[in-house]
Parts: structure tokens; sequence; C-alpha cells
């Protein structure tokens, strides 16, 4: 109900310690089918390992559940999230260090396309955070960092007079 907070709920169905959550081959996906063409963004090959998931709390420990992900993201790029986590508060704590290195940045052209207006011939991109979190207050960085960026020539992409000059204009800033 109203005002009961998840903690209570996830207690009411859980009432037991999650010890370890091991994924193996997992993916996840998003799409999007009202787009054109259809937006498919995904990490293939997820293997996770997750430990110290449970609902009693252990005062002495902040962040007792150890997190380590990694998967391959579309366009080739290597994943890789890990950290530490504390879950069982009404807002998670968490120290958490991610990345994506070198993923293809053409492979993101049906979703690129359709919210910015820019198709890639080359490049890469690599997405680097760390993030901390207590007590509600979020405190770090996300640094993207494109290489080698070349968009695809304009008269061969769009007859809209509108996405051209936006094309143009973004690629003097790319």
């Amino acid at each position: 109900g109203e005002g009961a907070g998840w903690i209570n709920f996830i207690d009411s169905l859980f009432p037991f310690d999650i010890n370890r959550i091991d994924i193996h081959s997992g993916r996840i996906a998003y799409k999007d089918f009202n787009a054109s063409p259809d937006i498919n963004l995904f990490i293939d090959n997820i293997d996770a390992h997750i430990t110290n998931i449970r609902n009693t709390e252990e005062r002495e420990i902040a962040l007792p559940s150890d997190i380590l992900i990694t998967g391959n993201s579309i366009g080739e790029g290597a994943l890789k999230l890990s950290g530490k986590m504390n879950v069982i508060r009404d807002t998670p704590d968490f120290d958490l260090d991610f990345s994506l290195k070198n993923a293809q940045l053409p492979a993101f052209n049906d979703y690129t396309n359709e919210f910015l207006a820019l198709d890639f011939q080359s490049g890469t991109i690599g997405v680097f955070a760390e993030l901390t979190a207590a007590d509600g207050v979020i405190d770090g960085y996300v640094k993207p960092v494109a290489t080698d960026i070349a968009l695809v020539d304009v008269p061969d992409q769009d007859e809209n007079p509108f996405n051209v000059v936006w094309e143009s204009i973004a690629s003097v800033f790319i």
C-alpha cells in the first residue's frame, strides 16, 4: 500500500536471506518497435556475481553486498560494473564503478538516427563512471569518450533540410 515502502513488500515476499546470485550468458535488451527501423539496444554474454543480498541489516558493514557484472554491448563494447551496495535501505546506498569500452558507434545508428538525427560512419565510444550514494545523496561522475568519429555524408543520408542542418552543426562539434 501507499507509504509502506518497498522494503516491507520485499520482506513479506522473501523472509529469507539471498547469499548469492549468479547469472551466466545472460542478455538484457531495450527494444522500440515504434521507431523506423526498430531499435534494438542490448548487452549480451552477461556474467554477474552478486553476494550478500539479504533482508537482514548488518549494522557493522555499511555496504554488505558485492557486485560484479560483465558483458558485451551492441557494437562489441566491453561492459563492466563492480562495487558494493546496500539494497535493504529505503533508498539504497552504493559505491559503483562502471565502464563501457570500445563500442562501435555505427551499431547505435538506429537509436541515434531516431532521437538525434545522426548516422555514424565510424568511431568508438566509451563511458566511464564512478558513483556513490549515501543517505539519498549521489556523488560521482559519468564521462563519455568518443574517438575517431565520422558521420555519414549529409547528401547520402537525409532529404529533410532540418536534419541536414542539424547533422552539419553536430559534425562540427563531434
